[in-house]
């Protein structure tokens, strides 16, 4: 009985993370200190006398391979015939509000992981768009920086290219000027 989820009457247990898992047949074997050959006939004794109920799926197991998974349902009647009705009902109720709390203490703590991991995300995000314009702006002065030395460089040389060359007029030292840029 201690390997038997009261709450769903099956022979199973819920882990921490809120996953059932069914019991294997040779786990409940070695248990009980009995040959699996004999709890696979006292089972099947068990399904005949319709004390227990057997559902089976099949899993495709890691891409390679099919599985079959049994869940053993213990029934009700089982407990009513060994006149035990009235206890299993209470239990089932207590063990219902256990796993009812239990599971919405996953919920929560679950809620509360996606909720940490948005906030980091956002957060990351957030750096990295400061870190963005950061280097957005850097660029942007260095290329205005560049354009101020380039036109006090050609202002310079039209400065020297009139000192030089009186005789040249505005378009004319535009154009010199320009043309000693592209060399």
């Amino acid at each position: 009985m201690a390997r038997v989820d009261i709450a769903t009457m099956v022979l199973g247990w819920m882990d921490n993370d809120g996953q059932f898992h069914l019991n294997l047949q040779n786990g409940i074997a070695v248990d009980a200190e009995i040959h699996q050959c004999a709890l696979s006939r006292t089972l099947k004794l068990l399904e005949k006398a319709r004390y227990i109920r057997r559902e089976q799926k099949r899993l495709f197991h890691d891409g390679k391979r099919w599985i079959t998974r049994t869940m053993i349902i213990l029934r009700e009647r089982f407990f009513t015939e060994l006149g035990l009705a009235h206890q299993l009902k209470q239990a089932r109720e207590r063990k219902k509000e256990k796993r009812r709390l239990k599971l919405k203490e996953i919920q929560r703590r679950e809620q509360q992981k996606a909720l940490q991991q948005a906030e980091t995300a956002v957060a990351k995000q957030a750096r990295r768009r400061a870190f963005q314009t950061r280097e957005r702006i850097a660029t942007e002065n260095q290329q205005h920086e560049q354009q101020i030395e380039f036109n006090r460089r050609r202002a310079e040389l039209a400065v020297q290219l009139n000192q030089q060359n009186p005789s040249l007029t505005g378009s004319a030292l535009t154009q010199a000027v320009d043309a000693l840029f592209r060399r």
